[in-house]
C-alpha cells in the first residue's frame, strides 16, 4: 500500500524531534494539524484518509503503510493504527468545520 502523499506530510509533523515526549496523541495531533504545510492539504488529507479508512484496508495494511511514513519509527500495531487515523480524521473534521 502506498502512503498517499498529505498522510506522509502530517507524519513528518507527528513525529517532529521537537514534539514534547510527555504529549499525548491528542496533543501530537493538534501540533501536526496546526502545521501551515498540513492547514493548506486539509482537503486533500480529510480524502485521503476517508479512502484508508472506508476501504478495504486490514489493520496490518494500515500498520505496514504507516511505518513506511517518517512517523513509522514509532512503532505501532493491533488496530493502534486505524484508531490513530480515525482520530486525526475526526479532529481535522473539526477544523474543517470551523468558521475562519
Amino acid at each position: 500500500m502506498n502512503v498517499p502523499a498529505p498522510v506522509r506530510i502530517f507524519a513528518h509533523f507527528f513525529i517532529d524531534t521537537s514534539i514534547d515526549a510527555s504529549m499525548t496523541d491528542a496533543e501530537i495531533i493538534e501540533f501536526a494539524l496546526s502545521m501551515p504545510e498540513v492547514q493548506s492539504r486539509y482537503g486533500e488529507l480529510a480524502e485521503s484518509l476517508d479512502a484508508l479508512l472506508a476501504g478495504d484496508s486490514s489493520d496490518d495494511d494500515l500498520d505496514r503503510m504507516w511505518q513506511q511514513t517518517p512517523a513509522g519509527v514509532v512503532q505501532i500495531g493491533g488496530g493502534a493504527t486505524r484508531k490513530l487515523l480515525e482520530q486525526v480524521r475526526m479532529r481535522l473534521r473539526e477544523r474543517m468545520a470551523r468558521p475562519i
